[in-house]
């Protein structure tokens, strides 16, 4: 590409994709081959926006052989760069007056408004993809409206590629004067299927007024059939709508394009036919030149106007002027007066910061003051402090000999308290056999009474028993004394009994006694215990051998 083709390049362009999506999915790759592509191969940014109509019933046309068949969804995934709004079907049905459009005829001959669901046919979906048309160019930013606008169906599969440099280069050509004045944009469209008007299934638009007209021009869409009185036909209004705007079409574009229905039909496209040019009717060029001169009158009151204005900015150009020299020189001043202002702010600046440093040292030295006073005090008290140390260390020297001595006598009394903890193991071992032992005096002692209680009996059974003596020694005993007799005898066997259960008893307390172990044996010569009156003597245990020996004896 050489450097003159390149400078017909713009920098910028917009695409707008409007109308129904019927078979994007098959001519989004012609779209990216003869279009983006050698756009940016040219360094030329590529701006996508689109606007596609949403119906909400499959598409019905016997025209275009599509019958019952559902529309493409899938444009966000096909297109994810692109800026893309859907518009309902119905809210556009809604906004059209359907019955004024078809007043005046139906070229096409399939549209029907009274059958059931919305309206159906040519007309009907050639005016809902121009209002998607109007709406894809009100997306445009304000600052993309300066570039120019390439406007494509997605339905239009690009068979060839673009002369991309011959089509700036049309849209870059100087404006020519025609019967109604000069141009005021350029619109390169396809040069095959004019139909007696202007190819609208691809176009390239300068910006402004030409991308304006083009992607707007349903708004004439009443007033075009009102002038005309004619049927709605889409080239012949494209190409009116153009010439009334003063847009001149260029027809240059020989690449050819076919439509791909739904379901990914062909329609067939007779490129030979469709170029006859347009012979506008007497009705027709009388509105026109109605309406021509009406725009000539409008024309000549502006230019009027226009010169007035000029005279009035020539004026304001004059005061312009001599305001632009005052400011100049209140510029001029104003510098000088910055820079002024920058020195004495500097100069501000470092007063601020020599006060600064000047309110930190009075701070410093005011802490330093009250620091020297508190080391002063620290001192004091440390001095104090040695000194404490020092007796504290005397005292701990002494107190570590002391330490020393306590450690030989604690040793003495380790063993000492050793000999002295087992010699208190033995009283307790004396003291559980000494409580045995009381017990066991108890018990010998309540013996003792049954032995003396015994004793009494066996002396009044004595007495009986000398009675009895008394009594054999008579000759006749009585029946009744021999009762007596055998009376005694039983008590007399009942009383052995008796007492030899006693005897048995106090054998086995003997024999306790005298296996009992003498306290000498046990407490230490240093720990004899003293005497205690609740203990029995030794006095005791012979008054009760005595006594048992006494009662043996009389046995």
């Amino acid at each position: 590409m050489t450097s003159e083709t390149a400078s017909v390049f713009p920098a910028h362009v917009n695409l707008c994709l409007f109308g129904l999506n019927r078979s994007l999915s098959l001519t989004i790759a012609s779209l990216r081959r003869h279009v983006l592509l050698p756009l940016a191969e040219c360094g030329v940014s590529v701006h996508l926006f689109a606007c596609f109509v949403k119906a909400s019933a499959p598409i019905v046309n016997a025209r275009t052989g599509e019958i019952q068949v559902v529309p493409e969804s899938s444009e966000l995934e096909l297109l994810p760069e692109a800026c893309i709004r859907y518009v309902d079907q119905e809210t556009i049905d809604a906004m059209v007056d359907w019955e004024a459009i078809l007043a005046p005829g139906d070229c096409f001959g399939d549209s029907h408004l009274d059958g059931p669901g919305s309206p159906s046919g040519s007309v009907c979906n050639a005016i809902r993809a121009l209002s998607s048309l109007c709406i894809v160019h009100e997306m445009l930013p304000e600052e993309n409206l300066g570039w120019p606008v390439v406007f494509l169906r997605p339905d239009i599969d690009l068979l060839a590629p673009l002369a991309w440099p011959s089509i700036f280069a049309a849209l870059s050509t100087r404006p020519t004067a025609n019967a109604y004045g000069l141009a005021r944009g350029v619109a390169v469209v396809p040069s095959w299927h004019r139909w007696d008007g202007v190819n609208d299934r691809f176009a390239v638009c300068s910006a402004g007024e030409a991308a304006y007209a083009y992607a707007r021009r349903v708004k004439f869409l009443h007033d075009y059939l009102r002038v005309s009185a004619m049927p709605f036909h889409p080239e012949s209004f494209l190409l009116h709508v153009l010439t009334l705007r003063h847009i001149q079409p260029f027809p240059i574009i020989d690449a050819p394009m076919v439509r791909i229905r739904c379901e990914g039909k062909i329609h067939p496209e007779p490129f030979a036919e469709g170029s006859q040019q347009l012979i506008y009717p007497a009705a027709a060029w009388q509105g026109l030149l109605k309406q021509h001169q009406e725009t000539s009158a409008k024309l000549a009151a502006a230019e009027k106007t226009r010169l007035q204005h000029a005279a009035l900015a020539q004026e304001r150009e004059l005061e312009r002027d001599a305001a632009r020299r005052e400011v100049e020189r209140l510029s001029v001043r104003e510098s000088e007066l910055a820079a002024e202002l920058e020195e004495a702010r500097a100069g501000c600046c470092r007063l601020e910061e020599r006060e600064r440093e000047l309110g930190q040292s009075r701070a410093e030295v005011e802490r330093l003051g009250i620091r020297e006073s508190e080391l002063a005090a620290e001192l004091e008290e440390a001095r104090a402090s040695c000194r404490r140390l020092e007796e504290r260390e005397r005292e701990l020297g002494q107190s570590r000999a002391e330490v020393e001595r306590l450690g030989i006598r604690e040793s003495e009394l380790a063993a000492e308290l050793d000999e002295a903890r087992a010699g208190c193991r033995r009283l307790e071992e004396r003291e559980r056999e000494l409580v045995q032992s009381r017990a066991e005096v108890e018990r010998l002692r309540g013996l003792e009474g049954e032995l003396l209680a015994l004793q009494e009996q066996w002396t009044s059974y004595e007495a009986s028993w000398q009675e009895l003596n008394i009594a054999r020694a008579e000759p006749q005993p009585s029946s009744q004394t021999l009762r007596e007799l055998d009376d005694l005898r039983t008590e007399n066997e009942i009383l052995l009994e008796e007492l030899c259960c006693a005897q048995e008893r106090l054998e086995q307390c003997l024999q306790l006694l005298e296996g009992r172990p003498e306290p000498a044996d046990v407490l230490p010569a240093a720990s004899a215990q003293p005497e205690d009156p609740s203990f029995p003597a030794v006095a005791d245990t012979v008054t009760i051998n005595l006594n048992r020996s006494r009662l043996l004896a009389s046995v």
